[in-house]
């Protein structure tokens, strides 16, 4: 918008403010439309809905004096591997199980990595059963049953799926001695 300054912290307000026009003539035939002030995604059941949604936007925003930006304004089709970025979010349609129980995998290993020192075994405790919960809320609707049959899949595998365990990695603090190891700078100076 001209006269808003870019990141400014009004920037938000004026552009909902300004776009309000652009929800209220927004209709769902065209998809669903998302915005979050001046950022927009509209989700739709085709390509041919995808293409008439992109020009019924482009009109809504030249009646406001606005147009869309080139660079980024797509369509994209969500399958695995290609998606959008929106709201500092990569959405795309939900991957095999293993790469999502992968994914968690990941995230865990190196948050755990880096709390295992001190009294963190009840937070690790919690914070699997989160993940196995999620894990089963996902596989539920994955497949479109209910939660039930998430749950019975997860809990009923030999090894959760393949979802690591946070038991046993914890490090008790020594006396007189640094939770962490000290770093190669640090090892050198103590020595010299």
């Amino acid at each position: 918008m001209t006269g808003t300054p870019q990141g400014g912290v009004i920037s938000p307000l004026l552009a909902n403010a300004y776009l309000h026009r652009l929800d209220r003539a927004w209709r769902g035939a065209y998809g669903r439309l998302v915005r979050y002030a001046d950022d927009a995604l509209v989700m739709c059941r085709s390509k041919g809905q995808a293409v008439s949604a992109l020009a019924r936007l482009t009109i809504l925003l030249a009646d406001l004096g606005l147009e869309p930006k080139v660079a980024k304004t797509r369509i994209v089709h969500l399958t695995v591997g290609e998606g959008v970025d929106f709201l500092g979010f990569h959405h795309r349609l939900a991957a095999p199980v293993e790469q999502v129980v992968q994914d968690i995998n990941m995230f865990l290993r190196g948050w755990a990595g880096y709390f295992r020192f001190g009294n963190s075994a009840r937070a690790f405790d919690k914070i699997r059963n989160y993940a196995l919960l999620r894990l089963a809320l996902f596989l539920g609707k994955r497949h479109q049953r209910g939660r039930s049959w998430g749950f019975a899949r997860v809990y009923r595998s030999p090894d959760s799926l393949g979802l690591i365990s946070l038991n046993g990695i914890v490090a008790a603090p020594r006396p007189n001695r640094a939770w962490r190891a000290p770093t190669e700078h640090r090892r050198h100076e103590r020595w010299t």
